[in-house]
Order: C-alpha cells, then structure tokens, then sequence
C-alpha cells in the first residue's frame, strides 16, 4: 500500500484516483490523507482541475480523420509532399504540417541525400518511359540461317517412366527408414539390456564385499577375544603349576579338601593344605557372580567355633584361585571348611545359615 506522507505523493495519485484506477486499499489511504485540513487548502484547486478534466474528456466527440490521411502520410514517406489541405469543415483547427523532414527532426545528411536521390529518380521516369524515335530501316541483307538447338525429347514413355521412378522412391524412403529403425533397434535394446546387467552384477559384488567385510570383522574380534581368553588361562595355569611345585615340593605334607555343594551341579572347590608349613591353595570352579553388596566367605571350623579364613574372588567364568593362603600349621581340632554369601562389609564373625559348599576334615592324629 502507497504511503501518502506528503503533498507529492497526493499529486502524483490523484489521477488515478479521479480514474478509479486505486485499490480499494490505496483509495482509503488517499481519502484519509487529503481530509487533512492543511492537504485539502493546498490540493483542493487541483484536485477540481483534474475532476473537470476528466469530466470534459467524458463528454468530448470524436473527430474523423480526413479521408486523404493514409495518402499524404505515404506520400510524406516516398517523400513527395502534397499541397497543404484546406482546414476541417466546420472548424477552426489548423492542419498541421506532416511532412517528414529529416533536417528538422534531427535527420542525418544521409537522409536528406537519400530523398534527393528518390525525387530525382522519380522525375526520371516519365522521360524515360518516352516511346524512342524510330530508326530508318537499313538495306537489305541477305537473311541469315536461325540457329536451333534441339531440346531433348519427352515421350510419353519418359514422363511415364521419371513418373514412376519419383513415386516408387517416395514409397521406399519411408521403408528403408523403418528398415534401419528396425536394425538398429535390437542393438539399442541390447545396449540398455547389458549396462542393467552390469549395474546388477556390480551392486550384487557389493553387497557381497560389504558382507564379507563384516564377517571378517566380526571373526577377528572374535578371535582377539579367544586368544585374551587363553592368555589368561595358560597364565593361571602357570600360576597354579608353580604354586603346587612350591605346595609339594620337599617332603611337605599336603592334605587334599575337596569342597561340595548339596546340588549335584553346584560349585566346586579343592584346598591343597600344606600342614608343615602352614600355606594352602584353594581352587573353586562353578560360582554365580554375586549382586553388588555381596560376597562369598571361606569359613574353618575349629572347636566347633566358626573362624573366617578369606573372602573369595570370583571371575568372570565362575572360577577362583587363592594362592598364599594362611592356615594353621596343624589339623588338631578343625573339623569343617565351608563357604557362604555373606554382606560385604559386614564385621561379624557369624557365618551365616546357609552353605554354599562344605568339606568334613578327618580327625588328624599325629
């Protein structure tokens, strides 16, 4: 929408206004602006002016043309003027002057050479079209023999023949056209038929690559995993080979406790006690990882008083190895080793009710 915040702006609209030619949006804002009181002082004489203007183009008769019009307007052209015409009847205007001159229009020299040239051309061909005076007759010659030069002969045959030659190539053209269509076609099709089958074999060998690089992948992580799981197993072998070599080694007496549980697939556990010098290993296999917050206890009974020996680390695999473990250095009065869930941090030295697993040590007599 126009903005009408100044006097220009309402000048400059006001004919579209008179003629109606505003948006129903434009002529609001107009209307608005030039109830103004210091707007409608200033622009009211105009905006009467342009009001009468249109009211008397409203109201005017159209004027016909003079019937020589088109004539002097081409003569003007060719540059031949005709004489000035009498006024209009029945008025007072003056005809005016529709003679094209270059010179007082703005026209080059070139122009102005070039009407010269038509006038005199045109003022030429009068003469020239003058019938010449005839010549005397000369004398007599001898009469000469007419050249001839024979033009080949058409028969009706050859018209017939050239018919028929003209018509039968019309018909064929279309027909070796279609026939090299037809050739060319199974090529086409052949072409579009093998870049498909190239484009299928080339994803197919894709898809298959993508896959194998997966499987490979997936087979290399997991034998770095298997060979991690070996690592530790042929380390804890080790461990335990050495231990059992320093467990047995010299005449140490080594007393065999194999640890049960009630269910028949329950863990397992064996202590190697060495009586002499008061060391053990204890070797489970079997345990469930227990919740956070809890433990298992290994427990000796001795008197028939609970005495806690160690806690018990469980891997991942269920199995746990103690090493260094220290026992009395004589089985005078232990009667039971067993192991139960107890809570981790708890300081009470009551094992609980229920056992995971339990051994009955023989009455040892010196």
């Amino acid at each position: 929408m126009t903005a009408y915040d100044s006097p220009d702006a309402l000048r400059a609209s006001m004919p579209a206004y008179v003629l109606g030619a505003l948006s129903p949006e434009d002529r609001h804002a107009f209307e608005a602006a030039l109830r103004q009181p210091d707007r409608i002082a200033a622009l009211r004489t105009e905006f009467d002016a342009c009001q009468a203007t249109l009211n008397a183009l409203a109201g005017a008769q159209p004027l016909a043309p003079p019937g020589d019009l088109l004539e002097r307007v081409l003569s003007a052209v060719r540059g031949n003027p005709l004489p000035e015409p009498a006024p209009l009847p029945g008025t007072d205007v003056p005809v005016l002057d529709r003679r094209l001159d270059g010179d007082r229009r703005g026209g080059d020299r070139r122009v102005a050479e070039r009407r010269v040239d038509d006038r005199r051309a045109a003022e030429a061909e009068p003469v020239a079209a003058v019938a010449p005076t005839p010549a005397p007759d000369p004398a007599p010659t001898a009469p000469t023999a007419p050249t001839v030069t024979a033009a080949p002969k058409t028969t009706a045959a050859t018209a017939t023949a050239a018919a028929t030659t003209a018509t039968t190539t019309r018909s064929l053209t279309p027909l070796l056209v279609n026939t090299v269509d037809r050739r060319n076609r199974p090529m086409f099709v052949a072409g579009w038929v093998l870049a498909g089958l190239l484009f299928l074999a080339t994803a197919g060998l894709g898809y298959y690559a993508a896959n194998k690089r997966r499987e490979t992948t997936a087979a290399e992580a997991a034998l770095r995993d298997s060979k991690v799981a070996l690592s530790r197993s042929e380390a804890r072998l080790t461990e335990r080979e050495r231990l059992l070599a320093t467990m047995l080694g010299g005449r140490a007496t080594v007393l065999l406790v194999t640890l049960r549980s009630d269910s028949a697939n329950g863990p397992v556990a064996q202590m190697f006690w060495n009586t002499e010098e008061g060391r053990a290993i204890v070797s489970a296999q079997g345990l469930t990882r227990l919740p956070d917050g809890f433990k298992y206890q290994m427990w000796l009974l001795r008197d028939f008083v609970p005495t806690a020996l160690t806690e018990v680390p469980v891997e991942d695999d269920g199995s746990a190895l103690i090493s260094g473990l220290s026992m009395p250095s004589s089985p005078t009065g232990i009667t039971q080793v067993f192991v139960t869930v107890e809570v981790a941090g708890d300081s009470v030295p009551t094992p609980a009710r229920q056992r995971i697993m339990s051994a009955v040590i023989p009455i040892y007599r010196p």
